[in-house]
């Protein structure tokens, strides 16, 4: 088999071990692999965003020090992204755009450039909807990527015989075209992403792993598949009972700084208490049209409209806003409006607020939820819960899913019975057992581990850089050259860095 892993990144652990991890079993396995890298030649990336020298000198010392634990070295092959034949196609692009929704829709070839763009720039800036007039240079140096990386990795894959190719995540800018150039050739493509617990990963076939239908049928298949084994309803409460308990698994446990069974102040239980829970929205608003398909443009209308045909004046109801504490520090104009939501009945708690997220879960009379996890997580409990926008449990049928915003209203007055819980188990058991073991890879915290037994740190060259870059003049100088030096490594002629 011929394998391809693009790996343009190599400074976050465990992903760059995971492209390691992918290129070591195929070689084991007899196959001939290419790794394709970056050696810094990209003008805006999401790792480093301004093309500082001091990030490409780490990325290119752990990409050199991985690729040396490889072995055998007979069957591996290490290539530039600049210095395939299609990179330095002639591009022409818009010279700005004004809008998200301009830059959402802007497509190269039939590719969607722009939310894969659009993609980064909301991750870069934890900010769903950014003001771009700020940020032209950085969108116009990752777009110019993207679409080169795209014409490039098209070109291979029709001049090359290749039977796979393997990426990371898949949603950004400088990864989704290459998930897009095998869909156009016809190329398996397998984006890779963690697993249940840090010491496990996963891929996904031909698709992001945002991926709604493909995520759904795989929780079908796997709670199926478990059916013989007597303990898929016990893996599944663990699941649910140790989120509970704000234990890590595979990413930051954001409810460990709440204080157990703690409920806002003025907390009414003869009152019917209707608790919203936002979500995080940066991750999903740029992937495609199956995450704008919810009821409201955006969970900030959602709640105002809802509050003001619900909750805008006195009544047996109050309604809580539990804001996500992943947006604890984030200032942007999502999560102000989100914080100045007001109503006689309405009650707002902060994201850095002590409030237990899950005693609110579980005194609730009705959950509202955008999509976030904690929708299915009150299934579990025995709560109603209201789903009003897209996500992967939205189709198992635990959640009430209301067709209109007048239905929602409806459900948030009624009286609503507790749904079976046997799709937050199924959701449960997947999330729980979900990947496959790292064989080479030995993981020791969420971003640290060794690959072969070997820590990967950058060759000692990068010391010396990471020195004398702190020299204020020097610095500058070494950044202004190393963009220089860049682009003419990769053959760029159009207007770099200023």
């Amino acid at each position: 088999m011929r394998v391809v892993v693009v790996a343009p990144y190599a400074l976050y652990t465990p992903h760059f071990e995971t492209d390691l991890e992918i290129v070591q079993s195929h070689l084991d396995g007899g196959d001939q692999v290419t790794i394709i890298v970056c050696q810094g030649l990209l003008r805006s990336c999401d790792v480093n965003r301004h093309h500082l020298v001091t990030q490409c000198a780490r990325c290119i010392g752990r990409q050199r020090r991985g690729i040396s634990v490889l072995s055998p070295h007979a069957r591996l092959r290490v290539v530039a992204l600049s210095s395939l034949p299609g990179w330095s196609q002639e591009i022409g692009l818009p010279a700005r755009f004004d809008s998200v929704e301009q830059l959402r829709d802007f497509e190269y070839g039939g590719f969607d450039a722009g939310y894969a763009v659009l993609s980064s720039i909301v991750s870069m800036l934890r900010d769903p909807a950014p003001d771009l007039t700020k940020h032209q240079k950085t969108i116009q140096d990752l777009l110019r990527g993207s679409v080169r990386v795209f014409l490039a990795m098209v070109d291979y894959l029709r001049r090359e015989e290749v039977d796979r190719v393997y990426v990371y995540n898949g949603r950004y800018g400088l990864l989704r075209p290459v998930l897009r150039s095998c869909q156009r050739v016809g190329v398996d493509c397998h984006t890779h992403e963690r697993g249940h617990d840090i010491s496990h990963f996963t891929t996904f076939h031909n698709t992001l792993p945002h991926d709604i239908d493909y995520v759904e049928r795989e929780i079908q298949h796997a709670w199926r598949r478990a059916a013989g084994s007597g303990n898929r309803e016990d893996v599944a409460s663990e699941f649910f009972r140790r989120r509970a308990e704000g234990v890590m698994t595979s990413w930051y446990s954001f409810t460990a700084h709440q204080q157990a069974g703690l409920l806002p102040e003025g907390w009414d239980p003869d009152t019917r208490n209707v608790v919203a829970f936002t979500s995080s929205e940066d991750e999903f608003v740029a992937i495609g049209d199956q995450w704008t398909s919810g009821l409201y443009p955006d969970q900030v209308e959602g709640l105002r409209r809802i509050i003001g045909d619900g909750f805008s004046v006195g009544g047996a109801s109050r309604f809580l806003v539990r804001v996500h504490p992943n947006l604890k520090g984030v200032d942007n104009a999502s999560v102000r409006d989100v914080l100045a939501l007001d109503g006689p009945m309405v009650t707002v708690i902060p994201p850095e607020s002590t409030v237990s997220s899950y005693a609110l879960l579980k005194a609730a009379d009705v959950v509202l939820t955008f999509g976030s996890s904690i929708g299915i997580e009150a299934v579990f409990w025995g709560t109603p819960s209201v789903l009003a926008g897209p996500c992967f449990y939205g189709g198992l049928g635990g959640t009430y899913n209301p067709r209109s915003h007048s239905e929602l209203i409806d459900m948030l007055k009624s009286d609503l019975a507790p749904k079976d819980p046997t799709p937050a188990l199924m959701y449960g058991y997947y999330l729980a057992t979900f990947g496959r073991p790292f064989r080479y890879f030995e993981p020791t915290g969420l971003f640290k581990g060794r690959f072969r037994g070997v820590e990967l740190t950058p060759e000692r060259w990068v010391s010396l850089v990471v020195r004398m870059n702190k020299v204020p003049l020097l610095g500058r100088l070494l950044d202004g050259g190393w963009r220089w030096w860049s682009r003419i490594r990769a053959g760029d002629s159009s207007p770099g860095n200023r």
